[in-house]
């Protein structure tokens, strides 16, 4: 018997890619627009178990019909955005995209881009907002378990028919409990994984097996109740979560067990909610919204890569409703026809088959070229060269052991150390100025640097890969306590994002959470407080050590990449200005030079101001020299130009009390 058409499942389809749509073209309001996939994931395994149950009790199951159901359902839209997307990416990506986007491809039409993007990117993360194929991740998820869940049900349905329920309910919580687990030990694995998603499709599973059992309706009162409940359940993590927010784990549950209350009660006829679903606009966007999700992030994506600045809210607004109307042409000419074509399951299968295999061949093609790299002309390859133009690291030798292991590289010229760096990547972005002055004076030290953990005592970020910092920042300061020889200590850091816990202007990216045992909600809001008592504690630290302490304060950041948005801008023709006002700098740094004024004549500070040479006292900070950037990324200097700061380290070095010979650190002992 076919199933009986449910037009609010379409509208409730339709708010779940408007989720995903908006929270990826940065509408205010729809922070938490990440959770449609999540409402995608419960309608599919609801649906998708619907019909394997109705086959199987109508003894009409097929697995051949099943998967060549699932190619006409899924794989020609799919193949037409993919080859949109080949030919955008090669127009507008570089070569070492271009490498990375056949990587995707690959994934992706072997339906395991989930571990693709969990091995190189996390879903949040920076890097993944331009990746043209990130959201296909979901895609594999789906079809992961596609591949092993109707095998199940067909040996359980044939074999242990009364057991299907119990096991069902167990894989369900014991993939929910797995992903929990993850969430404190691997966030990527929680949020990419199949086993760690499974829960979230199979809570749709298990709402049409007790619907099989007992497919009475609910009374018209409680309905009505538990489909508002269901709907505000849903609704209200799209309004109110941000990408800051520990996810899926917990933060899950509210979406999944809304969607699938709100399936259950609106089965009872006369349902205010399902009339506020079944509104024709809703369901209009409900049925193209497979076509609309696959669109909507590779023409956002391939828009910014073109247009190289940030895109405004009208230029956002016109590219989600260009994303509409490919999503209906797709739908019209594209999914219709093929789900009502003929031909046996074989020709489906083997079809969708050779359609895969082209993207197969289209794949290793570009990662085997690396990229294609004779695409680009010399200029263009000169300016992308900065963004590897990092510092090299030498001597480096791991000490102590456990959470209290941290690395120390010497900088500076041979012999015994005397002063130290300490700092997070911008600290190693300036390891070749003072690298370069320390060798011009004899001077030796010795450098401890950690991306992403500010040098402040006691505090640590919340994202995962970084709540360590508060560990190696004390270790560190531990090792300081034992070599008094080191008389000297340069901080550096990237002051501003900490303090304030945000990226510059409209620089891509996530927040920046720090918090330390003080808060107990940290939040952006309490970075300020949490920063201000970090840097007392690693200032006080360094005198009662008795040190002399040293503050290099903050480069000027841009909101661009800018190794990749020049060598855009100049192969397409564009005359943009990325370099950063002074006035922005100054005021993102106000807060930061406040808190250090502050401390200045206590802990007796040294400064040393890069910015007197990057930004002088002209209009905009300088981020080029000679037609190449400065910077390797936004925030980073060059190792090049980092050199050319090394007269302001010189002062210091000169300075310098003689080092006693006879305590030297066995920097290379442990190596």
């Amino acid at each position: 018997m076919p199933p009986v058409y449910r037009p609010e499942i379409d509208g409730l389809r339709a708010i779940a890619v408007l989720s995903v749509v908006l929270y990826h073209a940065g509408v205010p309001g729809f922070g938490g627009g990440f959770v449609g996939v999540d409402i995608f994931f419960v309608i599919s395994g609801h649906l998708i178990t619907g019909i394997l149950l109705r086959a199987l009790a109508a003894g009409q199951f097929s697995l051949l019909q099943f998967y060549a159901r699932r190619v006409r359902r899924i794989l020609p839209a799919l193949a037409v955005v993919l080859v949109a997307s080949v030919l955008a990416a090669l127009w507008l990506l570089f070569d070492t995209e271009l490498a990375s986007f056949g990587r995707s491809l690959f994934a992706t039409v072997l339906f395991h881009a989930n571990l693709h993007f969990m091995h190189n990117t996390g879903y949040f993360a920076a890097p993944a907002l331009g990746m043209p194929l990130l959201h296909m991740w979901s895609l594999a998820v789906e079809e992961q378990f596609y591949l092993l869940f109707p095998l199940l049900l067909c040996a359980c349905w044939r074999w242990w028919r009364r057991g299907l329920l119990p096991l069902t309910w167990a894989l369900a919580l014991a993939s929910l409990a797995g992903a929990l687990w993850l969430m404190a030990v691997s966030p990527d694995q929680a949020f990419y994984a199949t086993p760690a998603r499974a829960w979230e499709l199979l809570a749709g599973a298990l709402l049409a097996m007790h619907l099989q059992r007992r497919p009475q309706p609910l009374g018209r009162v409680p309905a009505e109740a538990l489909a508002w409940a269901g709907l505000l359940a849903l609704l209200a993590p799209v309004l109110l979560y941000t990408d800051n927010l520990p996810f899926p784990g917990v933060a899950a549950l509210p979406p999944v067990l809304g969607s699938a209350l709100l399936i259950g009660a609106t089965t009872t006829p006369g349902n205010s909610v399902v009339r506020l679903l079944s509104l024709p606009p809703l369901r209009w966007v409900g049925l193209v919204s497979y076509s609309l999700y696959l669109w909507h992030w590779p023409v956002l994506v391939f828009a910014k890569a073109y247009a190289v600045r940030p895109l405004s809210g009208p230029e956002t607004l016109a590219l989600v409703l260009a994303s509409g109307v490919l999503a209906v042409l797709s739908w019209r000419w594209v999914e219709q026809p093929w789900r009502r074509g003929g031909g046996s399951h074989q020709r489906v299968l083997l079809a969708g088959g050779m359609v895969l295999g082209l993207g197969v061949a289209c794949a290793a093609l570009l990662v085997l070229s690396q990229g294609l790299p004779a695409r680009l002309d010399s200029g263009v390859r000169r300016i992308l060269a900065v963004a590897d133009d990092t510092a090299a690291l030498r001597d480096c030798a791991w000490h102590g052991s456990g959470a209290a292991r941290i690395q120390l590289c010497r900088v500076g010229a041979d012999g015994p150390p005397s002063f130290a760096v300490w700092g997070d990547s911008h600290a190693k972005a300036m390891l070749p100025a003072i690298d370069t002055a320390a060798r011009s004076a004899g001077r030796a030290g010795l450098a401890f640097m950690r991306g992403g953990c500010p040098p402040l005592l006691g505090v640590r970020q919340t994202l995962e890969g970084f709540r360590d910092c508060a560990d190696k920042a004390e270790a560190f300061v531990q090792h300081l306590a034992g070599a008094p020889e080191l008389a000297q200590v340069i901080l550096v850091a990237r002051w501003a994002v900490y303090a304030s816990g945000e990226r510059f202007l409209q620089e891509p990216g996530r927040r920046v959470t720090i918090t330390d045992d003080v808060v107990d909600a940290p939040s952006v809001a309490t970075n300020g407080l949490v920063f201000a008592r970090g840097l007392g504690r690693s200032l006080g630290r360094l005198q009662a050590l008795g040190r002399q302490t040293v503050v290099v304060t903050q480069v000027p950041e841009s909101e661009f990449r800018l190794p990749q948005a020049m060598a855009q801008a100049q192969r397409l023709g564009h005359l943009l200005e990325f370099a950063p006002l002074r006035a922005d700098y100054e005021a993102r740094q106000a807060p930061v030079a406040q808190a250090f004024d502050r401390l200045a004549g206590p802990y007796a500070l040294r400064f040393v101001h890069p910015a007197q040479l990057l930004c002088g006292q002209q209009l905009r900070c300088s981020v080029s020299a000679g037609g190449l950037p400065i910077y390797r990324d936004s925030n980073h200097l060059s190792a090049t130009h980092a050199r050319a700061l090394a007269p302001l380290f010189v002062p210091l070095f000169k300075q310098l009390p003689t080092p006693v010979a006879t305590a030297v650190p066995a920097v290379g002992a442990s190596r």
